[in-house]
């Protein structure tokens, strides 16, 4: 006996035809207009849910599917779902429990914030001027005005490390496949 299918179809937008998503045993295929892409859940690496907020705008709910792809590389498959789809939630909940059926190995989280990925590049670019900093100011002649100026640097960098903790926390968080949160999937 074979799984039934799950089905979302998305709304067309302003000069993009309209999107089929299904589910059907381990085949997630994505249709849009007349391209078809197929892709096993088997290959699945990531599933990530998430929601965009603006002040201006209703939220928009995602879901951005990471595949390995041989012999290197992935493919990333999003359902960007628009307010007002009410077969969202039900799909995703299928496409989630046929993903953790499929890929036991996959990882499933909530999109966390930015911030981290911008700390860290902050963080080694203090790191990386310090350092030049030190090294331009040696060979010109300046140590102790170089040295200075360095210490000042590692002292910022001293601080970015000091709030890394609270960073952390805003980051992805990792889902129960079965059981996922109703503000993800705009349910309330």
């Amino acid at each position: 006996m074979s799984d039934p299918a799950a089905v979302l179809e998305l709304p067309p937008r302003l000069l993009r035809p309209s999107e089929r998503f299904s589910v059907a045993g381990d085949i997630l295929t994505h249709n849009q207009g007349w391209r078809t892409r197929s892709l096993p859940l088997a290959r699945l690496r990531t599933f990530t849910l998430g929601v965009r907020r603006s002040p201006y705008a209703r939220p928009v709910r995602f879901a951005r599917l990471r595949f390995a792809r041989f012999p290197f590389g992935q493919d990333v498959e999003t359902i960007v779902c628009p307010a007002g789809v009410e077969a969202y939630a039900a799909f995703i909940r299928a496409l989630a429990e046929a993903a953790c059926d499929r890929a036991p190995h996959a990882r499933f989280e909530a999109e966390g914030g930015r911030l981290a990925g911008a700390m860290a590049s902050v963080v080694a670019l203090l790191g990386a001027g310090a350092a030049a900093m030190a090294a331009a100011a040696v060979m010109s002649g300046f140590a102790p005005l170089g040295l200075d100026l360095a210490c000042r640097l590692i002292f910022l960098l001293i601080l970015a490390f000091a709030i890394t903790p609270w960073i952390g926390r805003g980051g992805a968080r990792r889902l129960d496949p079965r059981a996922l949160p109703t503000e993800l999937l705009g349910q309330t």
